[in-house]
């Protein structure tokens, strides 16, 4: 039977509550443990319910445009609050839930920066929470929690009209190195988005997508969990925590529900090369897993390799390896490679770049080879131009800096004009419009790589990405130069389109990949207007990785009070290797 085609809505409000009346008892979510039958189904019809709840909440107490923060660990309530707050016209700010007892800086720094209304968070954090308005000076914060929100029925939700342009969250940067930004996201670049990746990833109607990703981060929220929930397709979600404490149970759970879509940082294939039980893993089937995504962090050859000779033992496919390429500016995706088609490397010659060209490494010149990656070919809808310092668009070969416009570009930083002006309204000579100026590039015929921050140098090996650079599309053939093709996370910066055309808008808005920190290149996902963007390369910007996050995040203790129901579990297993060098807590705040 031919694939339908993909659904297209509005919103992602619009699409669960389409889901929710044409499949009203379909099962849209599975919160999964590591033991079998230990799970909690969620249908369209009782997720709806739940987020009208929700929003039928805030609107008594909450103006349109009010901003709500999320401090729920990883699971269905997070995921129901969310969507209340879109539903509800209200903007949501997503944040990793601190443990009781931890310092609250990084949450007052956001609370300072966009000024919420409300937060949303559970019972066991309300006290712990308690400080957060007068530490912050925000006092009139009022925090709610989500449990008394659900055990009453909070009245008739009174449907709001949602437009394209309109912000529906904010999408917090590191800040490592600096003051938080908050990314303005609209509901036109969230499906513009999705959209994107669903073409990317070439998902069909039947595929299974799952993910441990923490929901308070763009890979992990708009990537994999609203990305099924606009398709309408099937979503398993696994408890963040738990694949830290246990990385083994993320193949586990492929084989148990073949999964088709899973992936994540370059850490987690590691953790799983370096965790490999072939005993523990026998009987394990990974033969369904076709997109196997690598983000929002330095995609290494070895790792790939290492992960699927492995992992080949258990029938994984080595051409379902998926580099992408992002930022969080750009909502997530950027660029991708072909599905089913593996990955390219290639060795270019670091004395070359440094002197603004690409060329292959010769092999007997020890110490000058640099092996870049692939991220494949750039989103539908999206355009990518590589710039000179002095804003010349270049020839193949030459090392610039990567421009990328479309309906995913967000519409600039929250209550920073400045910053927002300066990062995402770039200029390339000969061109209309603004355009945003990023990371370091090299172009070569069908391709470029990103090796980092300009001011880096390409000694930063372990972040570099390959990049194609030739466009399908007719109109863009002609920016053969630029690095066309890609996705994932890059640190950047965005910017607005003249005129202040609004987020999601049919203005054309560009974003400029900007360097990350040095152990943060990110690949991640993107898709919507152009519109201009001009990256200062800071350190420690948080780039669009598919959602590029602090390890430290998702290796807090469990003490944050989830809801038993909403991720069963069974205790972690114990390591026998110690722990991992690859989760070491980095200096900075988290991503």
């Amino acid at each position: 039977m031919p694939e339908q085609p993909r659904p297209s809505f509005p919103s992602i409000p619009a699409a669960l509550s389409h889901w929710a009346a044409l499949r009203p008892d379909d099962v849209a979510y599975v919160f999964a443990s590591s033991e079998k039958g230990s799970e909690h189904e969620v249908g369209y019809r009782e997720l709806e319910h739940s987020a009208l709840n929700v929003a039928a909440f805030l609107q008594t107490t909450a103006q349109r445009g009010d901003r709500v923060l999320l401090l729920l660990p990883p699971g269905l309530d997070y995921l129901t609050a969310f969507l209340g707050c879109l539903y509800a016209g209200m903007v949501a700010v997503p944040l990793y839930p601190p443990r009781p007892g931890a310092k609250l800086d990084r949450v007052e720094a956001v609370v300072r920066d966009c000024r919420p209304a409300h937060a949303l968070t559970t019972d066991a954090l309300l006290e712990h929470l308690q400080e957060l308005p007068h530490s912050a000076g925000a006092h009139r914060l009022r925090l709610h929690s989500v449990e008394g929100i659900g055990k009453a029925e909070q009245g008739v939700y009174e449907p709001v009209a949602l437009d394209g342009g309109d912000l529906a969250f904010l999408q917090y940067t590191s800040g490592s190195t600096g003051q938080p930004k908050g990314v303005m996201v609209g509901h036109g670049n969230l499906v513009e988005n999705d959209r994107a990746i669903a073409e990317g990833f070439g998902v069909r109607s039947d595929d299974v997508i799952l993910s441990w990703l923490p929901l308070y981060h763009d890979m992990g929220l708009i990537g994999t969990a609203l990305l099924p929930l606009y398709l309408g397709v099937k979503a398993v979600l696994l408890d963040t925590f738990a694949f830290i404490h246990d990385p083994l149970i993320w193949p586990e759970a492929v084989s148990r529900y073949a999964a088709t879509c899973s992936g994540g940082p370059n850490f987690a294939y590691q953790l799983l090369t370096d965790r490999y039980d072939a005993e523990r893993l026998a009987g394990v089937d990974l033969g369904s897993w076709r997109i196997a995504f690598n983000g929002a962090e330095p995609i290494i050859p070895s790792t790939l390799e290492g992960f699927a000779a492995l992992y080949g033992r258990h029938g994984f496919d080595r051409s379902a390896l998926y580099p992408c390429y992002g930022l969080a500016e750009a909502t997530l995706f950027v660029s991708g490679a072909e599905p089913m088609t593996g990955y390219r490397s290639l060795s270019v010659s670091r004395r070359a770049i440094e002197s603004g060209r690409l060329q292959e490494a010769v092999p007997a010149e020890d110490g000058d080879s640099l092996v870049v990656v692939s991220c494949g070919e750039v989103a539908a809808r999206t355009e990518i131009v590589i710039r000179s310092a002095d804003g010349r668009a270049l020839r193949d070969g030459e090392v610039g800096e990567i421009c990328v416009c479309g309906p995913g570009v967000a519409g600039g930083y929250w209550d920073r004009p400045e910053v927002s002006e300066e990062t995402f309204r770039a200029r390339v000579a000969g061109r209309g419009g603004d355009l945003p100026a990023h990371r370091r590039s090299r172009c070569a015929p069908g391709r470029s790589a990103v090796p980092g921050r300009p001011q880096q140098g390409p000694d930063h090996r372990r972040r570099t990405q390959l990049l194609p650079a030739r466009h399908r599309e007719p109109r863009l053939r002609r920016l053969r130069r630029p690095a066309s093709r890609l996705r994932g996370g890059v640190p950047a910066g965005l910017g607005r389109a003249p005129g202040g055309a609004r987020t999601g808008s049919g203005a054309v808005r560009c974003l400029t990949a900007a360097g990350r920190r040095r152990r943060a290149a990110g690949a991640g996902c993107g898709g919507a207007s152009p519109s201009g963007c001009r990256s200062r390369s800071r350190p420690g910007r948080r780039g669009l990785r598919l959602s590029r996050f602090d390890s430290q995040d998702i290796q807090r203790e469990d003490t944050t009070g989830r809801d038993a129901t909403a991720f069963p579990r069974r205790a972690a297993a114990p390591d026998r290797r110690g722990p991992s060098p690859v989760l070491r807590p980095r200096a900075g705040g988290p991503g």
